[in-house]
This record gives C-alpha cells, sequence and structure tokens, in this order.
C-alpha cells in the first residue's frame, strides 16, 4: 500500500484464530519492518538458546550428582521453552505445522505444565518439606490443580483453556512469591535468590498485561517482556542451583583426622599429639628411683643385755 504525503485512509481489518493472536496497530515501512523482524528474531532465538544452554548444563549436572533439584530445573525450563516458542510462532514456523490442533493448544499445554513443575522445583529448591511443611502441602495441593489444568487445555475450547490459565498463572506466581519471601524470613537456603527469580518473571508478567490492556505502548520491551523476565529467572535460578551446591558440598565436608593407629609406629606408642585424645597420648613414665650409695654397717650402740660392761 502506497499513500501519497499528507494522504489520509481508513483501514480495516479483520482477523481471526482459533489460538493465539496478536495485532499491533502499526505501520510500517518496508525497510524499518525488515529491521524490525531481524530483531526480533534475534531476540527469541537468543532466548531459545539461553534455555537450551541452560537445560544441557543442568542436565549434566543431573546425571553427575544425582540431585532432583537439577532435573526439575531442566524440565521446568523445557516446558517454559515450549510456551515461549508457541506464543512467539517459531514453534509453528520450524517445528509443527502452522494453524494445526497443536498449534492451538501447544501454549495452554506448555505454560500450565510450566506451572506446576515450576511448583514442583521450587518444593525442592526451599526444602519445604523440612523447612516450611504448611507451604509444602499447600504447594502440593496447588500442583495437582496446574497438572488438571494442563490436561484440561487438551479438551476444553482453547480460548477458555487460555483465559483460565490467564488467571491461574497469576495466582500462582503471586503464590510461589509468597513462599519464598516465607523461606527468606526462616532463612532458608537460596530463599534470597528465589525471591529475586519470582519477582523478575513477575515484573515481566505484569509489563505484558499492561500492554495487553494498551496502558503501556507496545514496543521491542514490552511485546518481549515474558521472554526478558523469564530469562532472568532461569539465569537466577541457575546461580540459586549452584549456590545451594556450593553451601552443601562445604557444610557436609570435614577434613579427615588421620587415625591414631595410622600415626603410630610398631616399635612404639603414637607420639603424635595433634591426632590422639588425652586418654590415647601415653603419659609420662613414673620417675624411676634414684640409686643410693651403699655404706658400711656401723656397729649398733644400742646398749642391751649382751653389751660388754668395763671392767673396774
Amino acid at each position: 500500500m502506497r499513500l501519497a504525503p499528507g494522504e489520509q485512509r481508513s483501514l480495516f481489518f479483520r482477523a481471526q484464530s482459533s489460538g493465539t493472536l496478536t495485532l499491533d496497530a502499526q505501520i510500517w515501512e518496508s525497510a524499518a519492518f525488515a529491521r524490525h523482524s531481524r530483531l526480533t528474531l534475534m531476540l527469541q532465538s537468543g532466548y531459545i538458546a539461553m534455555l537450551a544452554a541452560l537445560c544441557s548444563y543442568n542436565l549434566l549436572l543431573f546425571f553427575a550428582l544425582r540431585e532432583r533439584n537439577f532435573l526439575l530445573y531442566v524440565l521446568f525450563a523445557a516446558s517454559l521453552g515450549g510456551g515461549m516458542l508457541a506464543q512467539s510462532g517459531l514453534g509453528a514456523q520450524y517445528l509443527w505445522s502452522d494453524g494445526s490442533e497443536l498449534d492451538n493448544r501447544a501454549l495452554p499445554f506448555f505454560l500450565g505444565l510450566a506451572l506446576a513443575l515450576g511448583t514442583l522445583f521450587t518444593r525442592e529448591f526451599l526444602d519445604t518439606r523440612h523447612a516450611l511443611p504448611r507451604w509444602h502441602k499447600l504447594l502440593g495441593q496447588a500442583c495437582a490443580v496446574y497438572f488438571g489444568m494442563t490436561l484440561g487445555s487438551l479438551l476444553l475450547p482453547v480460548d477458555r483453556a487460555l483465559q483460565t490459565l490467564s488467571v491461574i498463572s497469576i495466582v500462582g506466581i503471586l503464590l510461589l512469591l509468597a513462599c519464598g519471601l516465607a523461606g527468606l524470613l526462616r532463612r532458608s537456603p537460596g530463599a534470597r535468590i528465589f525471591v529475586l527469580a519470582e519477582l523478575a518473571l513477575m515484573a515481566g508478567v505484569v509489563l505484558m498485561s499492561l500492554r495487553n490492556f494498551t496502558l503501556l505502548p507496545s514496543n521491542l520491551v514490552t511485546a518481549n517482556s515474558v521472554q526478558f523476565g523469564s530469562a532472568l529467572e532461569m539465569l537466577l535460578l541457575s546461580f540459586g542451583l549452584a549456590a545451594r551446591l556450593g553451601s552443601s558440598s562445604a557444610s557436609s565436608w570435614r577434613p579427615a583426622r588421620p587415625s591414631c593407629a595410622a600415626s603410630r609406629k610398631p616399635s612404639g606408642p603414637c607420639r603424635n599429639r595433634s591426632v590422639c585424645s588425652n586418654s590415647e597420648w601415653p603419659s609420662a613414665p613414673p620417675p624411676s628411683p634414684r640409686p643410693t650409695r651403699a655404706s658400711a654397717p656401723s656397729p649398733c650402740r644400742t646398749r642391751s643385755p649382751a653389751w660388754p660392761t668395763a671392767s673396774a
């Protein structure tokens, strides 16, 4: 479409989709639209590449350490990445067919699964079973609801599933944030990093909501605010896992004290006071009696009946 300088036209658009659809009421020049498209694709590709790198790194840590935290982190990040692929359209462009039933239901399914796995990860990360038992039970009930919503996204109408998921997602993020604050008050390991991560995700969701309600202008930041917030969240949670691993290793490591038997020589008792207790340390031998000088016997000077008397 070509417009002459100062020319005004009224344009009408009709868009229909059984899945998610975002339209910006903005007219671009050809060169500007090409630059914007390249920049958006670069950001989306960088986001997916970062998630793939974090998943690979933490998956290797899981295979090496067998810690369930790392496996839940990988599943959480992978499901979140699937939701972002469905939202940005890259999944329909490269992984599945555009406009198919899978394309329409991919976003509510992956985001519901991410919310459920994120709740499971929170329970393990904050160790709510021991540190916050009440929150542990509450998060377990919420997780059951999220898994039910994930299965329901495959059966319910797509628009109803998306509306329900939008409300549940905000409630779920607030619930996780409140659990992190409770862990912070209890001084749980990693609670501070967890709260910062949830705040980053919440900020991205709030910016996206304000942009959807036209309270904020649509630009590169607001249109991709969820990606920015979730990327920062994933980075902080990965650092939190590393910090928890370091603190647990430092608390469980103790320098091995050499045994007393190992430092004792076969020829005598242990002479290493640094490894022997007071009871094992050989006491000093008793002092030997000093030798006395033998003297010649002297005649008895005690008068006895047999003592000779002097003669008159």
